[in-house]
């Protein structure tokens, strides 16, 4: 969890997860051995049994291609430069390509939810374009909400309004506990 999120927010989290048995050990990451293991040791000397170790790492970008296309658009991070526009400032001065999820090169965190805001603003632009009109749609980002479930009736959610709310179990049941918004990106993706 980064520092988009306020520290009562991230406190919030800790205090809900350790309430169910989880342990956070922050600060430090695992060192994975080769094979099966039962166990895990950290950069700073810890070991860590457990009964069942997942390896995660965050997510990548597969945005490398792009380089052969035009070695400008993509930035050391592997995302893709975009205009306000959504548009991608390609180096032979044409915008005619646009790029929206979480691969723009853009200040926010990276979430499903964001990807409507990004059509949005797209759509209308490319209709544009194919009139000889300019762009007429700008992004200007989305709420940096979210919503962390912890099982079908638990969980932890951040909203920045007013002084930046945190709301709990109840609120995290309601709205994706329970579904974990499966439907909900479904049918976004058109697979519902």
């Amino acid at each position: 969890m980064n520092t988009t999120y306020p520290d009562k927010f991230r406190r919030r989290i800790v205090e809900r997860w350790e309430a169910l048995g989880v342990n956070f050990f922050l600060g430090d990451r695992g060192s994975l051995p080769q094979g099966d293991y039962t166990s895990i040791t950290t950069e700073k000397g810890r070991t860590i049994k457990a009964d069942l170790v997942v390896p995660t790492w965050g997510g990548r970008r597969n945005t490398a291609f792009l380089k052969s296309f035009d070695p400008t658009i993509v930035t050391a991070q592997e995302n893709i430069r975009v205009l306000p526009t959504l548009q991608v400032p390609l180096s032979n001065g044409k915008t005619n390509v646009y790029a929206v999820g979480d691969v723009i090169d853009w200040p926010e965190q990276k979430q499903l939810a964001k990807i409507p805001s990004h059509v949005a603003v797209v759509v209308p632009n490319i209709l544009a374009s194919i009139e000889g009109k300019k762009a007429p749609k700008v992004y200007g980002g989305f709420m940096e909400a979210i919503l962390l479930p912890a099982g079908p009736t638990a969980g932890v959610m951040y909203l920045p309004l007013l002084w930046g709310l945190v709301l709990g179990d109840w609120v995290s049941s309601l709205l994706k506990a329970k579904t974990l918004f499966v439907h909900k990106a479904q049918a976004m993706t058109g697979y519902a």
